[in-house]
């Protein structure tokens, strides 16, 4: 069966539509309430008008099938007229069409008409009408909310926009770091508070970089006065010896002897800024290998046990038999050990033990080295691998470079491991070192 029921833009409320009106006995159908508003019912059978309820204002008495089709969509009009159609069988069992039609103009007064025809609202048809104007009233609600709280949000939303872009440009015009204070919903707020988070990482940054400007303008500073004071003495005694000053053959051996070892210091710390400067690149690797960390130990001490002699110092060795195997760079490695231990051998006196001990856990490999020596100050122990830190923040002249530690550390990171310092004045220091297995990788 074709129908229209819902009431829309131009379309016939289903209270007088076409399929609730209709019967067998079309002649007997009720239309007081279509004619009421002027319109009227027309029976077609087949294409034919054949019988017509109230007043035909039009001379249409023939329809095709493409126009009683285009009458079954709801909202159909046309001319000036709304129409509604439905398909029935008569009482003599065959086929008709009921089509209402109803001037558009008069669908306006339909909600008057039907209030007062049906005041106490006992029908379905008041039922149907009372329920379609709840509707009507709780959208017009909605729509009034919705308009309302748009509003309102929009003034919040603008507002917040506004503080961000504002902040932003303060930021970017006068590099200024004011964070965000505004309430807002929480959508605004998380943005409010990342924008803040990477205010403070930004001064963070900047504080980082200034540090790091500082220190390399510290680190020219100090190079310069650390390799001026060997280069003035080779300048002398060259000069010395190029001017004739020195007559005897031994004061000759003894001042070329001082040049020799003026020019080594001056290399050592060529070759140790040079180091350095490649540790600090973050793109530099160092091609390791696996290795027995227990048999490169004790090969790295023994080079250094002359000069352990030498100072009268005493050695405790803890190094396993057994084979540990680590991957690493033997060369830069040997230099960041031979650095802990000369660190020891600088600063404490004669008759200072140096122990060092190899353990091997599940998942790493540790290496202490440790003295029973004159110990770290807290202050020491805080920059003690920062560059050009010696046996004292106030940096005697001990003809080093001030990059040891600082080397050592650099040496170690690279790979992947750390190092830590422990240390209480009067009794001694302790450098611990460790490397994780499962970051070991031959790089």
């Amino acid at each position: 069966m074709l129908s229209v029921s819902l009431f829309g833009k131009g379309q016939i409320p289903s209270i007088i539509s076409a399929s609730r009106i209709v019967r067998p006995d079309y002649k007997n159908i009720d239309s007081e309430s279509i004619t009421d508003l002027k319109g009227w019912v027309e029976i077609v059978r087949g294409r034919d008008v054949i019988y017509v309820i109230g007043t035909k204002e039009d001379d249409k008495f023939n329809y095709s099938q493409s126009e009683l089709l285009n009458m079954a969509n709801p909202g159909y009009h046309l001319n000036g007229y709304s129409y509604s159609i439905t398909s029935f069988k008569g009482v003599e069992g065959k086929d008709y069409f009921c089509i209402v039609k109803i001037p558009q103009k008069s669908l306006g007064s339909l909600f008057i008409y039907m209030a007062v025809n049906d005041p106490i609202g006992n029908s379905k048809a008041a039922i149907e009408f009372f329920v379609v104007a709840c509707l009507l009233v709780i959208s017009f609600l909605i729509i009034i909310n919705i308009i309302l709280y748009s509003r309102l949000s929009y003034r919040k939303i603008i507002k917040s926009l506004k503080m961000i872009t504002e902040g932003i440009q303060k930021m970017t015009e006068d590099n200024s770091r004011l964070k965000l204070d505004f309430e807002a919903e929480r959508e605004f707020l998380v943005i409010r508070d990342a924008f803040n988070t990477m205010l403070e990482k930004l001064q963070d940054l900047e504080t980082e970089q200034n540090l790091t400007s500082e220190r390399k303008k510290q680190m020219i500073m100090n190079i310069s006065h650390d390799i001026k004071t060997p280069i003035t003495t080779i300048y002398g005694f060259a000069k010395a010896l190029n001017e004739d000053m020195i007559m005897e053959d031994s004061d000759k051996k003894k001042y070329l002897q001082y040049i020799v070892d003026k020019s080594i210091q001056v290399n050592e710390m060529v070759n140790e800024l040079f180091l350095y400067s490649k540790l600090d690149m973050e793109n530099y690797e160092i091609a390791k290998q696996e290795t027995d960390i227990a048999e490169f130990l004790r090969e790295t001490i023994a080079s250094c046990f002359i000069e352990i002699e030498e100072q009268r110092f005493d050695l405790d060795l803890n190094i396993p038999e057994k084979e540990i195997i680590f991957p690493i760079s033997r060369i830069e490695m040997d230099r960041a050990i031979t650095n802990l231990l000369s660190n020891s051998l600088k600063y404490n006196p004669k008759g200072t033990i140096i122990s060092v001990e190899l353990l091997e856990e599940v998942n790493s490999i540790i290496i202490k080295i440790r003295d029973n020596g004159i110990g770290m100050s807290k202050e020491l122990q805080e920059n003690a691998f920062r560059e050009f830190i010696r046996g004292d923040v106030t940096r005697p002249s001990d003809g080093g470079s001030g990059l040891g530690l600082t080397i050592s550390k650099r040496i170690i990171e690279k790979h992947n491991g750390n190092i830590k310092v422990h240390s209480e004045l009067g009794k001694g220091t302790e450098f611990i070192i460790q490397f994780s297995r499962d970051n070991q990788s031959l790089g």
